[in-house]
Formats: structure tokens, C-alpha cells, sequence
């Protein structure tokens, strides 16, 4: 009797673990609280394993994605995602790449170690209360080494880049105007995230953004462009103002 008690445990826990590595990813994931902000479609593979045709965040979409799940940081409440996601070819499009690490206990507590995400300029600058309207080409890259967000930054380390920046509709200019690359390097101040622009480059930029939690972006610095733009550009810059004696416009937002 005993046996046969021991031999029918083991069945069961055989079958709960068979059932639990073949688990479909759609049963999890259409079962779970999806808000406005986030929308998930075509979900296929096992939880461990899985993809998804779409992946919406804010407004945001994530074509192609695909991530594996950590078996072993669930025993230590950690869900942890390798995941790919998006096409890095193509310049209109998101596109990520890494590691990312979310709290079981507190899902907006996000970690990552190693983290690149590419997204299509004009799909960010369209987000910031410019005083002119202005269409951007390229796309940035963020690349980070270190992040630690709870709802408030924690710890980051990174780099930011608008790589291949170019601007079209500018009153006078008949063809998209090439701009360079942009740098700046990303950190926390307080509870904010800190993305310090630094020159070189042909605006002569130079500012700190910051960013809380509600994503009111908090911009002070200045800019000079370079003489070797063209004259409208140079023109445009006084929609912000006054220069300072050294020929430097203060922008603040």
C-alpha cells in the first residue's frame, strides 16, 4: 500500500512539473491585469520560452518580441527576462535587447544589468513642448550598464545617443538638414533620472533633464549653434529668446 501511495505522488508531482514546463505563455499572460498603458497580442511557446507579435507600453509598440524566463531567480522572487525584441535595422522602429529583472513582490521594481534599447527620434522629441514644430530623423540609443528603478531612481549607469540626428520643416529649408550625433550620459539625482547632454556637438548643447516619476521632464541649459548651419536654423533659435553676451540661448522647461 505504501508503494503504491509513493508511486502515485510521484506521478502527480511528475505531471505537475510536465504541466508546468509546457504551461502556454497566452494562458498567463490574457489572464493577467493588462491596463491602457500596456496591451500584449499574439502571444505563442510556454512560459519559459515565448514571443509575441506585439507589445504596446504608453503609446509605444514593440514588434517581434521574444524573452526567456529564469528558472532559477523564481526561487528568489525574481522574474527574469532575456528578451530581443523589435528591429535594429530599421530606424522607424523600437527596438531592445537585454536583460531585465522585475520584483515578484513589487512589479515596479525594476532591475537590469545590461540593456539596449533603440527608439525613433521622432517618435520621442513629438513628447517635449518644443516652442516650434519640428519633424526629427534618426534615432536614439540608450545603453545601460546599471538600473535600479522602484518608482524612483535608484541606481543608473548609461549612455545616451541620438544617432544620425537630422530635422525637417524648418520655414526656408527645402531638404531634411544632417545634424551629427548627440551624447549624453544618464544617472540618478535624488529620486530623478539625470540625462546630462554634453558637447561636442553643432548646436553647442549642453543640458540637464530630468525625469520623475510622472514624467515631467525638467530641461535647463543652453545652446549656441554652429556657424556652419544654415542661416534659418541660426534664425529659428531666436523662438527662445534673447542670446546671452557669449551667444548662448538659455532653454528651460
Amino acid at each position: 500500500m505504501k508503494q503504491v501511495v509513493k508511486w502515485s505522488l510521484l506521478g502527480i508531482l511528475a505531471f505537475l512539473i510536465l504541466l508546468i514546463i509546457k504551461l502556454p505563455a497566452s494562458q498567463v499572460i490574457y489572464r493577467a491585469n493588462q491596463s491602457n498603458d500596456l496591451s500584449i497580442e499574439g502571444v505563442q511557446g510556454t512560459i519559459w520560452n515565448a514571443s509575441a507579435s506585439i507589445i504596446s507600453v504608453n503609446n509605444m509598440t514593440i514588434e517581434n518580441v521574444s524573452w526567456q524566463v529564469s528558472f532559477w531567480d523564481l526561487l528568489f522572487g525574481q522574474v527574469t527576462l532575456d528578451i530581443d525584441g523589435g528591429d535594429l535595422r530599421s530606424s522607424d522602429k523600437v527596438s531592445l535587447q537585454g536583460i531585465i529583472s522585475i520584483d515578484m513582490f513589487d512589479p515596479s521594481h525594476v532591475q537590469s544589468s545590461d540593456l539596449t534599447v533603440y527608439l525613433p527620434a521622432d517618435m520621442a522629441i513629438a513628447q517635449a513642448p518644443l516652442p516650434i514644430a519640428v519633424n526629427a530623423g534618426g534615432r536614439f540609443k540608450v545603453s545601460l550598464t546599471e538600473l535600479d528603478y522602484a518608482g524612483r531612481c535608484i541606481g543608473l549607469s548609461g549612455k545616451g545617443q541620438w544617432l544620425n540626428a537630422g530635422l525637417e520643416g524648418l520655414v526656408g529649408l527645402s531638404e531634411p538638414l544632417s545634424l551629427g550625433n548627440f551624447q549624453a550620459n544618464l544617472s540618478c539625482i535624488e529620486d530623478d533620472i539625470l540625462v546630462k547632454i554634453t558637447p561636442p556637438n553643432v548646436f553647442n548643447l549642453s543640458a540637464d533633464a530630468r525625469i520623475p516619476s510622472s514624467l515631467k521632464v525638467k530641461l535647463n541649459g543652453q545652446f549656441k549653434p554652429d556657424d556652419s548651419l544654415p542661416k534659418q536654423v541660426r534664425d529659428a533659435a531666436q523662438f527662445f529668446g534673447r542670446p546671452d553676451n557669449q551667444g548662448f540661448y538659455k532653454i528651460k522647461f
